[in-house]
């Protein structure tokens, strides 16, 4: 068999292998569907339409247009792309440490796991839905700043600098509407 026939025979799927994995800038994010679709562009002034995006399960995300995709073609057909992994480098944390793992967006908020078990949540407002109870089972808790409850505070106690608020006892106390002395 001559080369130039070879070329012929081998030729079409020379060009399928080599266009099977490409780099994509997103253009366009639809996420209407059960599984997102990007609108991309390609190779010079290739384009793609409709483009189903994989993520990984229990977390998605809407990229920004810019970001970069990596797109495989099934079955070697470019008319039948998937986007197999997503990201705009210029909103990507830098500087993490080996094994740790960061969510974040493209304004700055994050939460950040560490390898010192350390959960680090950075943001401008934390607000928790809870449909039933938020519960803390911790030794500590503290906070860095006024505390407001807006509802019923229970406790079996509650000791402000060093004095109980149910085993005080107060001296100088009259009766009628005049002020006792200070908790001892």
């Amino acid at each position: 068999m001559s080369e130039r026939v070879l070329n012929r025979v081998l030729g079409p799927l020379q060009r399928r292998l080599r266009l099977m994995v490409s780099r994509a800038v997103v253009r366009l994010v639809d996420d209407a569907f059960a599984r997102q679709n990007l609108q991309l562009s390609l190779l010079a002034g290739e384009g793609a339409d409709g483009v189903e995006r994989f993520q990984n399960y229990g977390h998605s995300s809407v990229p920004l247009a810019g970001a970069e995709a990596v797109v495989v073609a099934v079955g070697g057909k470019r008319q039948h792309l998937v986007a197999l992994a997503v990201e705009h480098k210029g909103h990507r944390p830098t500087g993490l440490e080996a094994g740790d793992s960061v969510l974040y967006h493209h304004e700055g908020h994050m939460l950040r796991l560490t390898k010192e078990g350390v959960a680090i949540l950075s943001c401008r407002r934390f607000e928790v839905q809870a449909e039933q109870e938020v519960f803390f089972d911790t030794p500590q808790t503290r906070f860095g700043g006024d505390v407001e409850i807006l509802g019923v505070s229970a406790a079996a106690d509650h000791v402000s600098d060093g004095v109980s608020g149910k085993n005080h006892t107060h001296d100088q106390v009259q009766p009628g509407d005049g002020s006792s002395g200070g908790p001892q």
